[in-house]
């Protein structure tokens, strides 16, 4: 038998470093890890700092500690010293896990692929005590020297991170994202305890000349609740009008709150299950499918506390739907969660999944209903006796503290309206609720729930970033200038195509709203009647195609196209560096309000300034900003910022000094950078060939902001050709060759088709 075929045990180095490697894979990985730690401890106060650049991070709280033999356990090495844990469990409990840790993986881990330094104290101890450790070998047993504490607390510094997989040092996000995610991590964890005081500090090389104001990232205080978190982290202006959560369905539990203030980013979305932030998962999609099926993101109040079906006012259809802001606590007992299906802990299975989701939706319907943004609310205190009971009926069907075994693909169907009109759309023949006290409408069969079937996704910062829709979807879908893929164009649309459009002949201008043109003019005049095609020919190679193009569309396009090309051009080439879109200057600068969240990350985020840049939008006294705001205390009192902008693109620049429209575009893309944290796959450079070159400028368009896109869209409406313009021959045959030269010749700014055969 051959040495090949036996079955040898590898060495205890080799499973080491093979469970590390797969344990911990970046350094906000670690960082949550050791605040997981710290939160299980008992702290009240963490502290954290990180230099990214140094891969370096130390956490501090003052928990319970280390006890110096458990010290002494974890400093066996890297496999003698695994599996050591202070939340130890029995096989038997595992279904029952209520702590963060209890795999005693963490701290091992970083001892193989880092320099790990633990300092800690109990309340018993006269002292503390520390080891180092690097490469799964103890460097150091003894009294602590660097950390050393004089209370009860642990402190862990991990070095060089990583030393021994520059693989994964290479793949590893930059230090400023990796920062941010940090950063996002340790607002997620403050949020649900809001009883320990949080604060993250840059210790990289960069700030060490700054003074502590720099070097301070972030500080979240002790507070009552966690709605007193948000406001501080976030600011008051978005939570001026709330509603506290705290309902019942069996033993799950939903705690929190969801505000009635809408914004164009999901940045302040947080959903947790025991605490644990959970990432994007179908949990979310049913929060989502529930505020969609309404009219919150239309009519969702602005942070002045108005809404648009308050005020009367009707909102454009162009404007960007908003999106909820809700901070939600699914309590479930262990014995339904599984959170051993990955070593990482990014995931769990729930076994009581239907409830949670009938619970979760009921909630959500049940809000939306109450601030009439979807049927099937009104006042107990109110209305005649037969509309009470009427209202009794369906507040059965809603009622979030009755437990009911039902999947959640069958709750919330649609209920009768309380106080509205039924109005069936003549073109569709869908039906529609009409609230008469508000006038928002709603579709009479609300869709129904997302099943929440498969592992539910617990956030790992330090293996993903909170997922989010593609920045691809959002520029491009209902945009009307980008044509998707799965619209299948009709057979004679596609041969029209491969005609050469600019040979389209151009009869005349019917009822001064159409161009008629023939498609395969080169056999004009057509057969006479009766006669044959001839073998091979077809129906545009037998003339006998008319198309009528719609003279406002077809110029619509044209100039949207020459708008668009002009600014993603301008776009492109601000990324090569070989010129930018232009501006006009603006004098004095105009100022822009905006929270104190939304100005802070325009301060300190470079990546987001040079996003706003390459679209020709530039700020002033931004730098200023950052420094007078690090000295105040970003608290309940700071909502709201001035910011002042410089320049703004030429081609909208009318538009955008109109109404709201600057500050919408502001909010609205930095709603959509904090989604992506910035992160851009600009389109390379073009290699060779005239029509790449000419057709680059469509793939901006990803890129492009909303807002922008809509007041493109609204120009090039605005100034094309009407019905009822009378038109020369000569113009028709001019807009017929622009048309030609289009990119999507076929499709308006709004996405109408511009001709019919």
């Amino acid at each position: 038998m051959s040495d090949d075929s036996l079955v040898n045990r590898l060495s205890a180095e080799t499973r080491a470093k093979l469970r590390s490697t797969q344990f911990l894979t970046s350094l906000p990985h670690i960082v949550s890890e050791l605040l997981q730690n710290s939160i299980d401890s008992g702290a009240s106060h963490i502290d954290v700092g990180v230099d990214c650049e140094d891969w370096s991070c130390w956490v501090r709280d003052d928990g319970s500690g280390f006890a110096k033999d458990g010290l002494a356990q974890i400093a066996k090495g890297s496999e003698d010293g695994r599996y050591m844990s202070s939340k130890a469990y029995s096989a038997a409990s595992l279904e029952s896990v209520s702590t963060f840790g209890f795999r005693g993986e963490a701290l091992a881990s970083m001892a193989d692929l880092c320099c790990l330094e633990i300092s800690s104290r109990t309340a018993r101890s006269r002292e503390s005590w520390s080891i180092i450790m690097k490469g799964g070998q103890t460097l150091y047993t003894g009294p602590s020297v660097r950390w050393r504490r004089e209370s009860a607390g642990t402190a862990v510094s991990v070095r060089d991170a990583f030393f021994n997989r520059p693989i994964r040092r290479l793949s590893h996000p930059s230090s400023s994202k990796t920062l941010e995610i940090i950063r996002q991590e340790i607002e997620s964890y403050a949020l649900v305890f809001p009883g320990i005081s949080f604060s993250l500090e840059n210790t990289g090389k960069s700030n060490k000349g700054g003074g502590n104001l720099l070097s301070c990232v972030l500080k979240i205080p002790k507070t009552r609740s966690t709605l007193t978190t948000f406001r501080h982290i976030y600011g008051r202006a978005f939570t001026q009008h709330v509603e506290e959560i705290d309902s019942v369905s069996g033993d799950v539990r939903i705690e929190g709150f969801v505000s009635l203030v809408g914004v164009y980013t999901k940045a302040y979305q947080f959903l947790y299950i025991n605490k644990h932030p959970v990432s994007y998962c179908d949990l979310h999609k049913l929060i989502d499918l529930r505020f969609s099926s309404s009219s919150f993101p239309k009519h969702a109040y602005d942070e002045e506390g108005e809404t648009s079906s308050r005020s009367g006012g009707r909102r454009p259809p162009r404007k960007g739907e908003k999106k909820p802001i809700y901070v939600l606590n699914l309590a479930i007992p262990a014995r339904h969660i599984d959170n051993c299906v990955e070593p990482a802990k990014t995931a769990v299975q729930l076994g009581n999944k239907n409830t949670v989701a009938y619970l979760l939706s009921s909630v959500i319907q049940s809000f939306l209903a109450r601030h009439h943004f979807a049927p099937g609310y009104v006042d107990e205190n109110e209305g005649t006796p037969r509309k009470k009971r009427k209202l009794s009926r369906q507040a059965s069907l809603t009622e979030p503290n009755i437990s009911r075994p039902s999947t959640p693909d069958s709750c919330m169907q649609a209920m009768e309206p309380s106080d509205g009109t039924i109005w069936t759309d003549p073109s569709t023949g869908e039906t529609f609720i009409i609230d008469l006290g508000t006038g928002n409408s709603y579709p009479q069969n609300v869709p129904c729930g997302v099943s929440a079937n498969g592992p539910v996704r617990i956030r790992s910062m330090g293996n993903t970033i909170r997922d989010s829709p593609s920045m691809i979807e959002d520029m491009t879908t209902g945009q009307g200038d980008v044509i998707s893929a799965k619209d299948e164009a009709p057979n004679w649309l596609q041969e029209a195509l491969q005609e050469d459009l600019q040979a389209m002949r151009v009869i005349s201008q019917v009822d001064r709203k159409f161009v008629v043109c023939l498609i395969g003019a080169d056999n004009w005049p057509p057969t006479e009647a009766g006669e044959e095609l001839g073998e091979g020919s077809t129906r545009h190679g037998g003339g006998k195609t008319l198309v009528l193009v719609d003279q406002h569309a077809a110029d619509e396009r044209v100039r949207v196209e020459r708008f668009l090309r002009e600014i993603c051009n301008g776009f492109l080439s601000y990324h090569d560096k070989s010129g930018g879109v232009e501006t006009i200057q603006l004098s004095p600068p105009v100022p822009v309000l905006l929270t104190h969240r939304e100005a802070s990350r325009l301060s300190e985020v470079l990546a987001y300034q040079k996003a706003f840049a390459s679209w020709g939008v530039l700020f002033h006294g931004l730098q200023e900003l950052t420094k007078n705001e690090a000295a105040i205390d970003s608290g309940e009192h700071a909502a709201y910022i001035q910011v002042f902008v410089t320049a703004i693109p030429k081609v909208v620049s009318e538009k955008l000094l109109s109404g709201n429209e600057l500050q919408e575009l502001i909010k609205g893309y930095l709603g959509t950078l904090e989604n992506e944290l910035g992160s851009f796959d600009i389109p390379a450079p073009p290699r060779s060939g005239v029509c790449e070159t000419e057709t680059r400028w469509v793939k901006a368009l990803r890129w492009c902001p909303r807002v922008l896109l809509d007041l493109i869209n609204s120009k090039a409406c605005r100034g094309a050709i009407m019905f009822n313009d009378s038109l020369t021959l000569e113009q028709c045959q001019r807009l017929i060759k622009q048309l030609s030269a289009t990119a999507f010749p076929f499709q308006c700014a709004h996405g109408r088709c511009v001709s019919v055969h």
